[in-house]
């Protein structure tokens, strides 16, 4: 079982650009990408796999964000954890998006 808390490193590159921004690639995609402002952009390339979706949320749970990716009869999903065990949905996941 892999681990949620830090990124996977199996076909996974971290890249730090000049810029300081930070980027997840898995593959050839770079499916998640942090700025200096700390905006967080998701991209799934259109390989919406369980490998994808768990590289996003490594990404996502080692900066911090309480947000995750999940799956719900096909459709991803944006949810955000409040704490205390409370999640709650945030909206519909697409390509691109974007999360502060």
């Amino acid at each position: 079982m892999s681990k949620l808390d830090s990124i996977g490193t199996h076909k996974t590159r971290i890249i730090a650009g000049p810029d300081g921004r930070v980027d997840v690639q898995y593959h050839a995609t770079i499916v998640a990408s942090k700025d200096t402002n700390g905006r967080i952009t998701l991209n799934s390339g259109g390989w919406k796999t369980v490998t994808t979706k768990r590289r996003m949320n490594q990404a996502l749970r080692q900066w911090g964000t309480g947000y995750y990716v999940h799956q719900v009869k096909g459709e991803w999903l944006v949810g955000v954890c409040k704490g205390n065990g409370v999640h709650e949905r945030v909206c519909e996941y697409y390509d691109g998006i974007t999360l502060q």
